[in-house]
């Protein structure tokens, strides 16, 4: 008999002869015995390989429109952000929009959570139920005007007379932001301008701008690439294409990161990657000068830049490090590659860092 067969039929039979008379006794003729066949699962098969089902594509983040003030401009800021601006000729201002979706924190918290970064006290619950308010998206969000030390936020330079505007507005889906913050002075000087941004700030679309005639693109935009041998692909991160990095080499990486529209442009971006590096903006003639390269079709600009990286969005600081990146303006959106790592472990990758930006295909 099949040994595989034979436990479950002796299981039985003992159960039966616990169970029943002692004198009795049965035979079970009808045995089954289950044959299936045993698969082996490959690494790296995800859940829907693995049980049949399509993972649901997220909804389209909301598009929103709004009247940029008069001696402001428009900035890449970061990636969180749906817009950012500054005064014109005051580049330690700062003002950015925000949507947060999900549990964006409750209005108490994200108030003190201003406050801290203004080096003042935290408020109570009744102090901010006293607030006023101002229109944002036609509802009416909590204003705050906070004077104290700017602590810099993300990687920014402190302010030590500092000013914060903010509006908050609760949804059920979330929370809107828009903080301005800045020498104390300059936003004390632009806060009409300020509160005649926040009332022109419209929904677009509560799912992205909406054209019947015109297939909506594929976000983000599909592209292959081949990785240089020593690298390797590493876990999926929200708004990356890929990321990537040399084996065993974890404080090293490097990511494709599509940015909507133009994304800021290429002098915004090169800039910002300095900024985080600790390193002085380069003018319009110095970026002229920057090394061009053909990926995907069009023209980009390589970067390469020494200093003392910040850590990003919320990253790990390294103080000796490098940065390289690429910029290319593409058909409704710019492409971003962007490596960070310490100095020492950088100093051998830039061939394969370009060799990578090289093999981008459709």
């Amino acid at each position: 008999m099949n040994r595989a067969g034979a436990l479950p039929l002796l299981v039985l039979t003992l159960l039966v002869a616990a169970c029943g008379d002692a004198d009795r006794s049965y035979e079970v003729e009808d045995v089954r015995t289950y044959r299936g066949k045993a698969e082996r699962v490959p690494i790296g098969t995800t859940s829907a390989e693995r049980f049949g089902y399509t993972r649901a594509e997220p909804p389209a983040k909301p598009t929103f429109t709004w009247t940029t003030p008069d001696g402001w401009k428009t900035w890449a800021g970061s990636d969180m952000r749906a817009a950012s601006w500054r005064v014109e000729g005051e580049p330690e201002t700062d003002c950015s929009f925000t949507l947060l979706p999900g549990r964006a924190g409750d209005a108490l918290s994200n108030i003190n959570r201003w406050r801290r970064q203004m080096g003042v006290a935290p408020v109570t619950a009744e102090e901010v139920a006293k607030l006023p308010r101002a229109k944002l998206l036609d509802r009416d969000a909590l204003y705050v005007n906070i004077v104290g030390r700017y602590d810099g936020g993300m990687g920014g330079a402190p302010i030590e007379e500092g000013r914060l505007l903010g509006l908050l507005l609760e949804l059920p889906s979330g929370g809107l932001f828009l903080k301005f913050v800045g020498p104390a002075g300059v936003v004390a000087a632009q806060q009409g301008a300020f509160e005649e941004l926040a009332t022109s700030i419209k929904m677009a679309s509560p799912g992205g701008t909406k054209d019947e005639g015109t297939p909506r693109r594929a976000w983000p935009p599909k592209m292959q690439w081949t990785l240089p041998s020593t690298w390797e692909q590493r876990a999926e991160r929200r708004g990356r294409v890929v990321t990537a990095g040399p084996k065993g080499a974890a404080n090293v990486e490097c990511y494709i990161y599509p940015l909507v529209g133009d994304g800021g442009g290429l002098d915004l971006n090169v800039n910002r990657w300095r900024r985080q590096m600790a390193q002085e903006p380069l003018n319009e003639a110095q970026i002229r000068e920057l090394e061009r390269v053909t990926v995907l079709g069009k023209p980009a600009v390589l970067v390469k830049v020494d200093g003392s990286f910040d850590g990003g969005m919320g990253g790990e600081g390294v103080e000796t490090a490098q940065l390289f990146g690429l910029v290319s303006a593409n058909d409704g959106w710019l492409l971003t590659v962007k490596m960070t790592g310490p100095a020492k472990a950088m100093a051998s990758e830039w061939d394969n860092f370009r060799a990578f930006c090289a093999s981008l295909r459709d």
